[in-house]
């Protein structure tokens, strides 16, 4: 089946003696077999459009609309550009522009496909790219790329922008260049002026990208891993979140809430399979990094209040495990985790309290059973713990008056210390 319909028209439009110059454009060139292609720009001005096919089963489809203000059409521009190459691709955008005198909207979806579809359960392959770009608002951009070059490939893309001002950038490919790989991406954005960027490399990656809030920022990397997912929810304004996965089976939860000016940094790297981290940032200026190198590691970071710092770097293995509950003010916490079955909690509640826990110092794997538990819920206390040997086991608290100090180090085999002030 073969299907061309373009509505596009350009006009003179005239309201008492003020005129308005109606231009919209649409171009459609299909090369190939059961091609579809729609493109339909209703009332508006310099709308402009254009699909490319080249291929077999592709569809497209682009709907573009500005409403008129004031009598006059408004003079914002949308403008949308499909290509596609390859077999059993799929795109559409749609876009709304409803304010006078606003920057346009500019939406671009370029998917490449080719090899030979192999159905898979439960999954869309066979170097199926599904593409859509929808937009209502200002001076929006987003653009969806896709390349699949391995048979079985399948990817889907989806962008919404409901806010003004914001920006959306996807691109899916096969890096790994496994049989029936297959990535999806789905990014909603209704703030404004919030940038979002996702790259997938992978085999089986789920990214998602939801930002309500404000001049929001988020980088997401999935690349050489396989089963990775990554979700990111930002309510907040002007905060930025980061997460680079590498590894195999690893997930990475980002959760930055209401007041705002947040940073939130997750990387995963290759050899971190099985790792998990999630971050929750509630109240304001909050800062929080992870690092995960070793299989199975797990990192839990909560935040509250004001202006509280956490660093978590798990590497060499086996069980690190670490947990990070900051709903104090201007609390710091460092968590280095690189030997055995470590564990490791840090609760802080009171104001301007300082942890710095490492366990096993060179990151030789000669920590075997540690665990450490530091809990600060008076003002102005610092806990410093470090591990290298055996069976330690370290409990601190410090919990009455405040300006308390704690230094313990563990270096031997079968230790326990507990600190209470």
């Amino acid at each position: 089946m073969k299907k061309l319909l373009i509505v596009a028209t350009s006009a003179l439009a005239l309201a008492g003696t003020a005129s308005a110059q109606v231009a919209k454009t649409a171009n459609v060139e299909q090369i190939g077999s059961s091609n579809l292609a729609d493109i339909d720009q209703t009332a508006g001005n310099q709308a402009l459009a254009d699909i490319e096919q080249d291929g077999a089963g592709n569809s497209a489809s682009i709907e573009q609309m500005d409403n008129a203000s004031s009598g006059l059409f408004a003079t914002a521009a949308n403008d949308a550009s499909i290509k596609q190459i390859g077999a059993n691709t799929l795109a559409s955008i749609v876009q709304t522009g409803e304010a006078a005198a606003a920057a346009p909207n500019i939406a671009t979806i370029d998917q490449y496909g080719s090899g030979v579809a192999q159905g898979a359960t439960g999954i869309p392959s066979g170097a199926s790219l599904d593409a859509t770009i929808e937009q209502s608002g200002t001076a929006n951009t987003s653009g969806i790329i896709q390349s699949a070059g391995t048979p079985g490939s399948g990817f889907t893309a989806t962008s919404t922008q409901f806010g003004d001002a914001n920006s959306s950038a996807i691109e899916q490919f096969d890096a790994t260049f496994e049989v029936n790989p297959y990535s999806a991406s789905r990014v909603d954005q209704t703030g404004s002026q919030n940038v979002s960027d996702v790259l997938q490399g992978g085999v089986n990656s789920f990214a998602f990208v939801t930002q309500n809030g404000d001049e929001n920022s988020s980088d997401v990397s999935q690349n050489f891993g396989s089963d990775q997912y990554v979700n990111v929810t930002q309510n907040s304004h002007t905060s930025q979140s980061y997460v680079d996965q590498e590894g195999n089976s690893v997930t990475a939860t980002v959760v930055q809430g209401v007041s705002g000016q947040h940073y939130s940094d997750v990387w995963q790297r290759s050899g971190a399979d099985d790792a998990s981290a999630i971050v929750d940032q509630m109240g304001a200026h909050h800062f929080s990094y992870i690092e995960q190198s070793n299989d199975s590691a797990s990192a839990f970071v909560v935040q509250n209040d004001v202006g509280n710092i956490s660093r978590v770097t798990q590497n060499a293995g086996l069980f690190a495990d670490a947990y990070v509950n900051q709903f104090g003010e201007w609390g710091t916490s460092k968590i280095t985790q690189a030997g055995d079955y470590q564990q490791a909690s840090v609760v802080q509640s009171g104001l301007t309290n300082e942890s710095l826990l490492e366990q096993d110092q060179g990151g030789l794997g000669s920590g075997v059973g540690n665990f450490a538990s530091v809990i600060q819920s008076s003002d102005i206390n610092t806990s410093t713990i470090l591990q290298s040997g055996d069976a330690n086991s370290t409990i601190v608290t410090q919990t009455v008056a405040g300006g308390n100090a704690s230094i313990v180090s563990q270096v031997g085999s079968s230790h326990s210390a507990t600190v209470s002030q």
